[in-house]
């Protein structure tokens, strides 16, 4: 496969992958508190901006570069990730997205 089409297939994927990421965001902002949400607000217009214009940019490194770090408990679907309860991650702050605890996502959420 040629160079060209590569760098094509993989800016496809990338732009793909940043549209999915915006809707995360958006689908997030319903579900989290007022101060999550102005948080997700921010985040949002900065990744839409990118999004509308069809730019490529490197989200999908940053994101993994977070959820990289609890891969275990994602590849075996451990909700125990979010749990507060001792035998799990009790104080841990769990970040999907810089700035974002989303163990009190997942509280707010379920309440």
């Amino acid at each position: 496969m040629s160079d060209k089409i590569k760098n094509a297939t993989a800016s496809a994927h990338q732009l793909q992958f940043n549209n999915y990421l915006v809707t995360f965001i958006e689908q997030l902002q319903k579900v989290v508190s007022d101060d999550h949400k102005r948080l997700l607000k921010k985040y949002y217009r900065y990744y839409r901006k990118y999004v509308d214009r069809n730019e490529r940019i490197e989200f999908i490194k940053e994101f993994i570069d977070y959820l990289s770090k609890y891969n275990k408990e994602i590849s075996t679907c451990d909700e125990g990730l979010f749990s507060e309860e001792p035998e799990y991650y009790p104080g841990k702050y769990i970040q999907l997205l810089k700035g974002i605890d989303f163990k009190q996502i997942n509280t707010v959420a379920g309440s």
